[in-house]
């Protein structure tokens, strides 16, 4: 989590947008810079003795009218990748961005850990002669024996979870940087370099995120706007891990940071509803929200999705008749985000070279797929390039139904949710 200090009497809306913080966090968690060289070089930020400020960026927009959910006041403020709530911080230290080591202070709890710069720091000490026994039911007896075996055994360092957040294994590989254009692979190591798929689709199946739930409440009231609710709050987390996902593609990150906000800005619902599209492909007329939200065309409309439900299943068969294999789902996935025509794009080149070096990709797959035998490749290829237009097309509508929800204000709606719908709708 980024910990931002701030004074007491210091507003939480100093400037920045949610998405700005979020694009932030992934690259100082990836290990691309520090938050100091991320402010000093990136922003040209002046840190000041009692804050850390990030600067407003030319696509930051005004709040929306409708108010999105309330923020505690703090003199601290940790902006989660796992909750759209800033939570208090009672941490002190000097004044600089840090990613927390433990769970927020409240009435009965104690105060957090100490707070740490770097996923690389972390350390522990052992009581003993750093040789305890470390097993199934010992595990927690010492936790620098356990992870010193943990990472004799292959762990990284960098799949800790710094926030203590449970949920499954994380996506961290051996494998070295990508080069921004795949152009290659000498650097990757032999079990990827030999594998028969191309170097950018193994990677993009290595962070290719992992499942999110909608986590419904099965005793909440009847009616179509927890439904509504559920699906916004959703969607609002798919937005972070999409954050997430575009800094690991080979390539984004060399874009500015504005051209990564405007290209995130303006394509993240086809990210999202092609990410729908591909977890309904094995079920028949129906479609998978989430591993926990599966619904049919009239579950969709008594959800209060109203036609929204047959316009996706229109890509999904569509996507069935392809036979959509995950190879290509995570190609066509990082297509989709290069296939941004925002005007606030200013290094248009960039994200084209970006665009044709994933085309590349995507024919160099096809045909080790399809093996000789003269254009199949280019066919193959060319039929998925082709839904890109009625995924857009799905996206809009998908768009223009929750802005029309927000513009009701009978649902609440996070902060980022309702940013991002702005940028969109602008």
């Amino acid at each position: 989590m980024l910990l931002l200090g701030q004074d007491e009497d210091q507003k939480l809306n100093i400037g920045f947008s949610n998405v700005e913080v979020i694009v932030a966090l992934a690259e100082i968690r990836r290990g691309q810079c520090g938050p100091e060289t991320w402010l000093d070089q990136r922003l040209g930020a002046e840190v000041q003795p009692d804050c850390c400020l990030v600067p407003p960026s030319p696509l930051s927009r005004q709040a929306p009218a409708q108010q999105p959910f309330p923020s505690p006041p703090a003199h601290g403020v940790l902006l989660s990748l796992s909750s759209p709530y800033p939570q208090t911080c009672a941490c002190p230290g000097p004044v600089r961005a840090f990613l927390s080591a433990g769970p927020p202070p409240g009435p009965g709890r104690p105060p957090l850990e100490p707070c740490l710069f770097l996923a690389g720091s972390i350390e522990y000490s052992c009581p003993a002669s750093n040789e305890c026994e470390i097993t199934k039911r010992r595990r927690k007896a010492c936790q620098a024996c356990r992870f010193t075996k943990c990472l004799r055994v292959g762990m990284l360092k960098e799949g800790v979870r710094l926030d203590r957040v449970r949920g499954g294994r994380q996506k961290y590989k051996r494998r070295p940087e990508v080069d921004p254009l795949f152009s290659n692979t000498q650097s990757l190591p032999p079990t990827v370099a030999a594998a028969p798929v191309n170097a950018l689709v193994s990677h993009l199946l290595v962070v290719e995120p992992e499942k999110l739930y909608a986590m419904p409440d099965p005793a909440g009231p009847d009616g179509h706007l927890p439904a509504v609710a559920t699906l916004c709050d959703l969607f609002d987390r798919e937005i972070v891990v999409t954050i997430s996902w575009a800094k690991s593609i080979p390539g984004f990150s060399s874009l500015s940071l504005s051209d990564q906000m405007s290209v995130l800005q303006s394509v993240w619902m086809e990210v999202l509803v092609l990410g729908v599209a591909q977890r309904s492909l094995p079920l028949q007329d129906e479609l998978a929200f989430a591993e926990d939200l599966v619904l049919d065309e009239e579950g969709a409309r008594a959800a209060g999705l109203g036609e929204l439900g047959a316009a996706l299943l229109q890509l999904v068969r569509r996507l069935q008749a392809l036979r959509l294999e995950r190879e290509e789902y995570v190609l066509l996935k990082a297509l989709a985000l290069a296939n941004s025509d925002s005007v606030h794009i200013e290094d248009a080149e960039a994200v084209e070279q970006l665009r044709e070096a994933l085309h590349e990709a995507l024919l160099e797959y096809e045909a080790g797929r399809a093996g000789p035998g003269g254009g199949a490749e280019r066919r193959r290829a060319g039929r998925l390039l082709l839904t890109l237009p009625l995924l857009r097309q799905t996206a809009g509508k998908v768009l223009a139904h929750f802005y029309g929800v927000k513009l009701e204000g009978k649902v609440p709606m996070h902060k980022l949710f309702l940013e991002m719908l702005e940028a969109m709708m602008d």
